[in-house]
């Protein structure tokens, strides 16, 4: 897994909503695919003969569309980043729940993983008795990714 940048961190609440996004795709296309590999044809200029005789004819060629193998690997790779982006997810709920500040991992949650401005959170928070600025929570939770996720 490539390392969870601070920048995707501080999107934590985003990635979800990625993965869900992706899904439908990846459900549309193997809705397309469940009919199987459509044929294609097409009609091309041959040539036959013996020694120096050339007789230009007309053949169909008959194979499998190539969308049909396009789909299955737009499907695996789609499928591989869901993965990739679910454990990036699962990591960076770790590194909040790895903060041994209760108060700090709070404003980690509401901030990241919740995606609420730091206005939102000084109100709440002045409505539970704790006086703490909007300033002051975008600078402390800045420094402590700065601080942790690498």
């Amino acid at each position: 897994m490539e390392p969870l940048t601070p920048r995707e961190f501080r999107k934590l609440y985003v990635i979800p909503y990625d993965i869900e996004k992706r899904q439908r795709r990846i459900e549309q296309l193997e809705a397309i695919q469940v009919e199987g590999p459509q044929s294609a044809s097409d009609v091309v200029k041959s040539s036959s003969g013996e020694g120096n005789a050339c007789i230009l004819s007309h053949a169909t060629v008959t194979g499998t569309d190539i969308s049909f193998t396009r789909r299955e690997d737009e499907i695996k790779r789609l499928k591989r980043t869901n993965v990739q982006q679910r454990k990036k997810y699962m990591y960076g709920l770790s590194l909040i729940e790895s903060c041994d500040d209760c108060e700090m991992r709070a404003l980690l949650t509401a901030v990241c993983t919740e995606g609420k401005k730091p206005q939102i959170v000084a109100v709440e928070l002045m409505e539970q008795g704790v006086d703490i600025g909007p300033e002051a929570i975008r600078r402390r939770v800045e420094r402590w990714i700065n601080q942790n996720v690498r």
